[in-house]
């Protein structure tokens, strides 16, 4: 799945590219005079190579990767194209997609070559890519990055439209390629405010889990993880009084995940019911804050 991921992706962002990256064509330069008439030369013994470069264009534009003719794209050419991709990805998981990468660039029969860099955590792509947009340069081809920083670059029309490309005769995907996607995940990018436009595509996605200690919980006096917000709680305090010297507990973290986690703890949504803002007012999130701030003045985070 993955792979085939890849190839999709490097596809669609080989066309994007070559398209954002040419400029207008110029009219063609006027013949120039034909030259004084010279001495008469011997007959060529060969056909001028004027003569065969119709069939060598032919078969230039031939094969699964040649140019279309039609369509918006027409003319484009993805291969040989190089695509850039800031990413955080380390450690493991970086070595994982590295594998998927150099399969990719060694066997993808158009020659296009993904060049992924580490630009480090989240805050840092946001960052260069803010300070890029604000010298007037165009970033990465490809970004990391959440709907909300999807939504802050389109602010100045930084990103393209994924579904001109998906869509796309020639190089988009089928009915049956959009169906390997969990819908849900295939449709997280569409923003409503910004008309619908697909800011993003969906190579992965993480979730929020408890990691728990099964042997530290039964030398506590739990049988098991919690299921509720104060039984987390509960055992949370008991855990950092065990210890005594402010460990344990639970370690608090505000990243927009972790807001967003406890915010469907307690019943409630980051985004508003018509999906056209977030929404981190809401009660179910002041509720889930407050909480948090309750363990954290007793000690227990």
């Amino acid at each position: 799945m993955l792979r085939k991921q890849f190839w999709m992706l490097g596809m669609l962002l080989a066309v994007a590219l070559v398209l954002t990256a040419c400029p207008a064509s110029s009219p063609a330069a006027p013949a120039e005079a034909p030259a004084p008439a010279q001495e008469a030369a011997a007959a060529p013994t060969e056909a001028p190579a004027a003569e065969e470069a119709p069939a060598a264009e032919a078969a230039a534009d031939e094969g699964e990767c040649a140019p279309a003719t039609d369509g918006e794209y027409a003319g484009v050419d993805p291969r040989g194209q190089t695509i850039v991709w800031w990413h955080q990805h380390s450690g493991s998981r970086e070595a994982g997609l590295m594998t998927l990468i150099e399969e990719f660039n060694s066997t993808n029969p158009c020659g296009i070559t993904v060049d992924a860099q580490n630009q480090g955590g989240y805050d840092d792509i946001r960052n260069k890519v803010n300070a890029s947009i604000g010298a007037g340069e165009q970033p990465a081809a490809l970004l990391v990055g959440y709907q909300n920083d999807q939504a802050f670059y389109q602010l100045n029309d930084t990103l393209v439209d994924f579904d001109v490309f998906i869509n796309d005769a020639t190089w988009g995907l089928t009915e049956d390629e959009k169906a390997d996607f969990y819908a849900s995940f295939f449709s997280q990018s569409v923003h409503p405010v910004f008309d619908n436009q697909r800011l993003g595509f969906p190579p992965n996605r993480s979730m929020e889990v408890i990691y728990y200690n099964q042997t530290w919980l039964e030398e506590l006096g739990f049988s098991g993880p919690p299921a509720t917000p104060d039984e987390f709680k509960a055992m949370a305090c008991a855990a950092a009084e065990a210890n005594g010297d402010g460990t344990g507990g639970f370690i608090l973290r505000d990243d927009a995940s972790a807001v967003a986690a406890w915010t469907f703890a307690f019943g409630g949504d980051v985004l508003s019911e018509d999906g056209a803002q977030y929404l981190y007012n809401g009660p179910a999130t002041v509720e889930a804050m407050t909480f948090l701030k309750g363990m954290l003045d007793e000690g227990c985070g």
